[in-house]
């Protein structure tokens, strides 16, 4: 499947790439359906499904989105440049651990560029 000159961490980390991306598709695909579903449900109903997408499955897509991004190298200001709040640092570090064996050595600096983009002041208009 892979070429015999990589090292256990580039292949660990194709194959973290590679289930990240299943696991950001299959989110979307999720968030897909209940908006399928939001059209035929009853109004009782309507409420929960958009409840559920709105928080969880939004959350858990942000999440796994990020988790991408800091497998591939990808600067979080690229990643979410517009974002207004700040993801739950915690879930996208174990979900990065739970798919890539070596995620800390590569992805310490990542985290670390990320967070500080929150730290930045806004300049103010005046």
């Amino acid at each position: 499947m892979y070429s015999d000159n990589l090292t256990w961490e580039q292949v660990s980390r194709l194959r973290a790439i590679a289930t990240l991306r299943v696991n950001v598709k299959s989110l979307a695909a999720e968030a897909k359906f209940i908006r399928k579903e939001l059209a035929r449900s009853r109004k009782e109903i309507h409420s929960c499904l958009t409840t559920h997408r709105k928080i969880y499955v939004r959350e858990e897509a942000r999440v796994a989105q990020l988790a991408l991004a800091a497998v591939r190298g990808k600067p979080y200001g690229v990643t979410e440049w517009n974002a207004k709040t700040e993801p739950d640092w915690g879930r996208v570090w174990r979900k990065v651990c739970k798919h890539h064996v070596y995620g800390s050595r590569g992805t310490e600096k990542w985290f670390q560029e990320a967070k500080d983009h929150f730290q930045v002041p806004i300049p103010l208009c005046s």
